[in-house]
């Protein structure tokens, strides 16, 4: 067995036990390592979040203060890590029969005193998303930076995740509310979510 195939594993013993996955610097070092310098390089054309579906998207600053930009394949990075992601959710598919047949993602960029107040990424029965992940493009990432992830996973105490480089968490986007804490330094990451179109 590889070692992506027994991260995925990993993974999928996850979420079939506690609706999530938390793996600690386990994303691939060199793809990571691209996608940082690409958002960092780029960062002028990251765009104000907005919350919302389809026509109903809106900016609204007192809810999440982040800036994103979409990953569509448009450098041989990003085509490694949609590649990458297409590995992930056919593993899921075949584990976990998600039926899971699209996928996107995003770069997001907190900058100091941004947030993003507790959400859930699906409402139950209501959305085609069913699998989110994050992960995570801070080097040398401080406590005092703050800017943690918080899952609030049913009947179980808070977790909180610092954004640290080449972590990544996948749960899924009905079952766990989550926030970010106010970020005191810049904070990289790519927002993910497997869907069933």
């Amino acid at each position: 067995m590889n070692t992506q195939e027994s991260l995925f594993n990993a993974v999928v013993d996850d979420l079939v036990e506690h609706s999530y996955s938390i793996q600690i610097n386990k994303a691939p070092i060199e793809i990571c390592k691209k996608l940082l310098e690409q958002a960092v390089n780029n960062n002028n054309l990251f765009k104000a979040a907005s919350v919302g579906r389809n026509n109903l998207q809106i900016e609204d600053k007192t809810i999440r203060s982040d800036k994103t930009k979409w990953i569509t394949g448009q450098s041989q990075t990003e085509k490694d890590w949609l590649s990458w992601c297409e590995d992930l959710k056919n593993h899921l598919n075949r584990s976990l029969y998600l039926g899971l047949n699209n996928f996107e993602c995003h770069f997001s960029i907190y900058e100091p005193g941004d947030f993003y107040q507790k959400h859930v990424d699906a409402f139950k029965g209501k959305s085609n998303r069913k699998v989110s992940m994050v992960l995570y493009l801070n080097e040398n990432w401080q406590p005092e930076h703050e800017g943690q992830l918080v899952m609030y996973p049913e009947g179980k105490p808070a977790l909180k995740l610092d954004p640290t480089f080449a972590s990544f968490v996948v749960f899924l986007s009905e079952d766990i509310p989550h926030e970010v804490l106010a970020s005191q330094h810049d904070r990289y990451a790519i927002a993910c979510w497997f869907r069933i179109d």
